[in-house]
């Protein structure tokens, strides 16, 4: 396919979706597509507190009918409270009951506020952590392993410094500019 170097990106994705819809045209012709599965975020429901276990949440996320879910370790302490001994045996087993895989599984952005660190003992505490996280997602056979960044106050400065500024009751709004395409 010949594209123009002037495509914009609505031209490129309506040209692509055009394409992807005569290959699955195609395709379905000899043999049937893979069936569409959908994910949730856990988090939806527990929200980002420390300490927040994800077992209610898979089984709410379980009986909607999903077919995935996301998981995500809120904080390092975490690992040796929720992620790890019999905490971790009733989320393995919660999420075999209702039927749930792990499209990803994530690390919270403060989990890891050192990553990009100069400090070495800082930035080794913070690689230990994500180590330990991926031995979790492994047990629990996570298709996906994440870093969910966040914005944190000293690490996204712009984004706290205006929330912090704007009168009670203001509605911070991110827009995409009209010529981005």
């Amino acid at each position: 396919m010949n594209l123009p170097a002037s495509m914009h990106r609505r031209q490129f994705l309506q040209t692509t979706a055009t394409a992807a819809l005569a290959t699955s045209a195609a395709f379905s012709q000899e043999k049937s597509p893979p069936s569409i599965r959908i994910a949730c975020c856990a988090a939806g429901f527990h929200g980002f507190a420390a300490g927040s276990n994800p077992l209610d949440a898979i089984r709410r996320i379980g009986a909607l009918g999903f077919d995935g879910i996301e998981l995500i370790i809120l904080s390092p302490a975490d690992l040796a409270t929720i992620w790890s001994g019999h905490s971790l045996d009733a989320i393995e087993a919660a999420l075999s009951s209702v039927g749930l895989t792990i499209c990803r599984f994530g690390v919270f952005g403060p989990c890891m506020r050192n990553i990009a660190s100069d400090a070495n003992a800082a930035r080794d505490a913070d690689f230990a952590t994500f180590e330990k996280a991926c031995a979790v997602a492994k047990r629990l056979g996570a298709s996906q392993m994440g870093y969910v960044g966040w914005s944190v106050p000293g690490t996204s400065p712009f984004t706290y410094q205006l929330a912090k500024e704007a009168a009670p009751g203001t509605k911070i709004v991110q827009r995409i500019p009209d010529n981005f395409d």
